[in-house]
């Protein structure tokens, strides 16, 4: 599991700076993977009950990821 250390803004920058890979309990989808539409909305619960019917874990939605890494947009 993630640890709590990670749970902040700044913890956040730190996934991307130690190159924190996805794995069973941790997940990473870009923003638009929130929108309303009704295919992101079946996409959410599809990944929401994987985690639930598994050990678990945290999907951290509006970050984006590159090889099962998170990544940083352009500025």
């Amino acid at each position: 599991m993630l640890s709590k250390e990670y749970y902040s803004q700044s913890g956040l920058h730190k996934l991307i700076d130690e190159k924190i890979s996805e794995s069973i309990q941790l997940d990473y989808k870009e923003a638009r993977a929130i929108s309303r539409n009704d295919r992101s909305k079946h996409e959410i619960s599809k990944d929401e009950s994987a985690f639930a019917n598994s050990d678990g874990g945290i999907i951290i939605y509006g970050m984006a990821e590159k090889i099962k890494s998170p990544k940083t947009y352009p500025l």
